[in-house]
């Protein structure tokens, strides 16, 4: 019997982590920008802040249905 890999879950949350992360390295940027820009400041600080908890909820997801998945697959 052919082994089923699901790499897909692990893919789509790698890639929501990582766009969590870089959403969190703006946060500095945003604040930079509140004090030379203030409109477009507060605007990207509101974009960062309204993404963070969707991102990291979304890796955690597709990471717990990974490995839902995986549980009862051998390798």
């Amino acid at each position: 019997m052919p082994t089923i890999r699901h790499t897909d879950q692990l893919k789509i949350a790698a890639v929501c982590f990582a766009g969590a992360l870089i959403n969190t390295a703006l946060v500095p940027l945003a604040l930079l920008l509140v004090a030379i820009v203030p409109p477009l400041g507060i605007i990207l600080l509101a974009i960062t802040a309204a993404l963070a908890p969707i991102l990291l909820c979304t890796s955690i997801g597709f990471l717990a249905r990974w490995a839902l998945l995986t549980r009862h697959t051998r390798t």
